[in-house]
């Protein structure tokens, strides 16, 4: 995001700079200014407002409305940053709070495996995972998707831990009724 907003700053620069946009726009009541390495664009203070910056074919490139929420291939972003189209990042951080290590916690209840196994037979999904439906109509939110496999992940390694521990249980078992087979055995064999 740092590079982006950097690559916006030097694009507005450059694209005030060639066109010489360094005056009053008083019929839209529009001021554009240079300061200090920056262009300063002042519009009305009205959410209506906006900034375009379009391409030499006038197509519009991207959006800055009044209330600061930009917009790419949109022209009414509905956030600070509304992009209509792919976005291509290498890294993408998301702060969240409510990480769920509390699954961890002693008091923390993992649900039955039959329930879990009944929960997904009636509604096709694990619990607390957002639906297919839910996806296409509303999107998907990253942090909090990124929480709930995080607990799906961490409810998973419990699981594992429980079922290991009865496999070893069984094991010992299994190896304990090895041992008096074969003393019933040899004990058979000498009567």
């Amino acid at each position: 995001m740092k590079h982006f907003f950097s690559c916006l700053k030097a694009l507005l620069c450059l694209y005030f700079n060639l066109f010489a946009f360094e005056k009053v726009f008083s019929q839209n009541y529009v001021s554009i200014s240079q300061n200090a390495g920056y262009v300063q664009v002042q519009g009305a203070a009205d959410t209506g407002s906006s900034f375009r910056v379009t391409n030499s074919a006038n197509a519009e490139l991207f959006r800055v409305l009044g209330n600061g929420n930009i917009g790419i291939g949109t022209n009414n972003p509905q956030s600070r940053l509304s992009v209509n189209g792919d976005l291509f990042s290498k890294k993408v951080k998301v702060t969240q709070t409510g990480w769920p290590d509390y699954v961890f916690k002693s008091d923390y209840r993992l649900l039955p495996l039959s329930q879990l196994e009944s929960y997904i037979i009636q509604h096709k999904h694990l619990p607390g995972i957002v639906t297919e439906q839910e996806v296409s109509v509303s999107g998907v939110d990253l942090g909090d998707n990124q929480a709930a496999l995080l607990k799906k992940i961490e409810e998973l390694t419990l699981y594992l831990i429980e079922q290991n521990k009865k496999l070893e249980e069984q094991n010992s078992r299994l190896k304990q009724q090895e041992i008096e087979i074969a003393r019933l055995k040899e004990s058979l064999n000498k009567h």
